[in-house]
C-alpha cells in the first residue's frame, strides 16, 4: 500500500504542481498539493522501513512468496472500484467533477492505465494458488504462543 500512496501523491504533488497552484489557483489544492508533498517524504521512509525491519511480515516466509494471501481478492477489487471512481467522467467521478482542468484525455489516459493495472492486480489474485496445508499449519504453530510449562506439569 505504500507504493500505491506514493504513487497517489506524486501524481497529485508533482504530475498536477502546475495546474494546482497556476491553472486552478484555489487555496485548498494549494494546501493538499504542499501535503502530499511531506506525505511522498513519509511514504519513502515507511518504505524503508517496511524492507528494512518487516521483511517477513509483509511479505511472508520464503515457502508463503508467490501463494495467495487472506485478503487479497478483497484488497484488488477495491482497488479497482476506487480507481475507476477517481478517474471517471464528469458527473460520475470526483475528481473530475469537482476540478475542471482534469476534465481533459489526458487525466482519462492515466486512468485507463491505472485501470489496467487494477484489472491485472485481480487477475494475479484469482490465480495465484492457495498456500500449501502443511504450509499453513506450519505458519499458524510458529506464530501461536508457546504453552506455559509450569501450566502443563500442574494439569
Amino acid at each position: 500500500m505504500h507504493a500505491w500512496y506514493f504513487g497517489h501523491d506524486f501524481t497529485f504533488a508533482v504530475i498536477c504542481f502546475y495546474q494546482w497552484f497556476y491553472v486552478v489557483d484555489w487555496w485548498l489544492f494549494k494546501v493538499l498539493c504542499i501535503g502530499c508533498m511531506a506525505f511522498m517524504v513519509i511514504e519513502i521512509f515507511s518504505l524503508y522501513q517496511c524492507v528494512k525491519n518487516e521483511r517477513q511480515e509483509v511479505f511472508g516466509r520464503f515457502n508463503e512468496i508467490g501463494h495467495y494471501q487472506p485478503g487479497m481478492k478483497f484488497l484488488a477489487v477495491f482497488t479497482l472500484l476506487g480507481t475507476c471512481f477517481t478517474f471517471a467522467p464528469r458527473g460520475i467521478g470526483f475528481f473530475a467533477t469537482v476540478v475542471d482542468p482534469l476534465n481533459n484525455p489526458m487525466f482519462f489516459v492515466v486512468g485507463a492505465l491505472c485501470v489496467v493495472c487494477s484489472i491485472r492486480a485481480i487477475y494475479l489474485a484469482w490465480k495465484l494458488p492457495a498456500l500449501p496445508e502443511a504450509t499453513t499449519q506450519q505458519s499458524a504453530s510458529l506464530d501461536a504462543p508457546k504453552p506455559d510449562a509450569t501450566a502443563v506439569a500442574t494439569e
